[in-house]
């Protein structure tokens, strides 16, 4: 299984601490490590270190190297300028497809912060066993807590797939890795076969009754009660489901709906797939990219590989993988997950982990607030002082300083917009 991290370290999700301070200093919440070095440990749990890749922009380049000593350098992917995620996963797989490209693909962004990693662990190995055994997409579906306007969604189908897992394993617990190079078990059948019938009996199974447990764990929704790692848990594991649709992120009475209607969950932006499969998808539904990769995988391992790829990467199209594959591909699925998750790319995040004084105000550093309610305030050296305000984000950094309504966290990038277009860089 490879993992691929992506620290794409970009202003409009980091203003304005976007120029290497954000894995040092603000993304260091959660104790010592930076959030691109919990990641790391946390998927080490699933993957070997030499499987576990990240992808970021040249300037970000030496950063990742101080922080992951132990990561060979090889795995350190740069972009020589960002193009978002689809070009940036497109890249790694090229190199992925060298070592082994029916072996599973984990892309995860590195600013995330999990509560439960046992329980995100399990829940990425799961997802990682249907992948490989349906031949299908996967992604996670964050339960929703709150009627969230800043997060895309997802919308699943009624009946959960009755997934064509090795029973063996599965009647022990919740799979782990599979083994490099291992071909799916013969359990395995199509993903539309999923809709319609349930998992084949694993020859190598020759109890009735494990065979029994597992299809009732599927028609039930819910999958093992182990870690995956040999040690008792209290854990359930939901089957997974059809995607339905990829949904934008919605106004806010949408999204109460789609909180009432239980069959919405938030888009984490971690996807799963075979990397021949998401390679495959590519040339169907990005040719243009498709073209590129196809231009410096021929470059790989070549004198010429280093040039090729900044020639290349310029001139492609600035695509996300939402938009661009998951979107369009009929055979995706979700896995329903709750591990504590949060999205640390918005200031918002500050207001969930942060203690709140008597007024409801989350503050990092000197503040002083007469009639300010419900603020998020967040100083280095200067004292912030408000009067008479309610609901507001003030960020200060060492040149700047960021106000905007709680509400309305999730549109920063409109002023790095703004700020590249009077020439202004420099505070970016």
């Amino acid at each position: 299984m490879f993992a691929v991290i992506m620290a794409g370290g970009r202003g409009e999700r980091f203003w304005p601490w976007s120029r290497g301070n954000v894995p040092k200093q603000f993304l260091k919440l959660t104790g010592q490590e930076s959030m691109l070095q919990e990641t790391v440990r946390r998927v080490s749990a699933l993957v070997e270190p030499s499987n576990i890749y990240v992808v970021t922009g040249e300037a970000f380049g030496n950063m990742v190297q101080e922080q992951l000593p132990g990561l060979p350098v090889e795995n350190i992917v740069l972009e020589p300028v960002g193009r978002n995620t689809a070009p940036a996963l497109g890249l790694v797989a090229l190199l992925l497809e060298q070592k082994d490209p029916k072996q599973v693909m984990l892309a995860i962004p590195a600013d995330h912060h999990i509560g439960d990693e046992d329980r995100f662990i399990a829940t990425l190995s799961y997802a990682a066993s249907l992948a490989r055994q349906l031949g299908a997409v996967g992604t996670i579906g964050l339960e929703p807590t709150r009627p969230e306007t800043g997060y895309g969604y997802i919308e699943r189908g009624d009946r959960p797939l009755e997934a064509a897992l090795d029973l063996e394993v599965a009647a022990a617990g919740v799979p782990g890795p599979d083994p490099v190079g291992a071909a799916p078990s013969a359990a395995s059948t199509s993903f539309a076969a999923q809709l319609h019938i349930g998992p084949i009996p694993n020859p190598r199974d020759e109890t009735t009754a494990s065979v029994a447990s597992a299809r009732a764990a599927f028609a039930t929704g819910v999958f093992s009660d182990r870690s995956g790692r040999g040690e008792d848990s209290p854990f359930v594991y939901p089957a997974a489901y059809p995607v339905l649709r990829f949904v934008e992120k919605p106004h806010l009475e949408q999204a109460r709906e789609y909180l009432r209607a239980g069959r919405f969950y938030w888009n984490s932006g971690m996807f799963i797939w075979q990397v021949s499969t998401f390679l495959e998808l590519t040339e169907r539904f990005l040719p243009k990219l498709a073209g590129s990769l196809d231009r410096i995988r021929g470059a790989l391992g070549t004198p010429l590989a280093e040039r090729v790829i900044r020639e290349e990467y310029p001139g492609l199209e600035s695509i996300s993988v939402d938009y661009g594959i998951m979107e369009r591909a009929q055979e995706v699925f979700v896995v329903p997950a709750s591990f504590g998750w949060d999205d640390v790319g918005s200031w918002t995040f500050l207001d969930r982990v942060l203690p709140k004084d008597r007024d409801g105000n989350a503050v990092r550093g000197c503040f002083v607030g007469v009639e300010a309610r419900n603020l998020v305030v967040h100083t280095k050296d200067k004292l912030v002082a408000a009067l008479g305000v309610e609901d507001l984000i003030i960020v200060e950094a060492e040149d700047s300083i960021l106000i905007c309504p709680k509400d309305r966290a999730q549109e920063v990038r409109k002023i790095v917009e703004k700020l590249r277009e009077r020439k202004m860089e420099q505070y970016l």
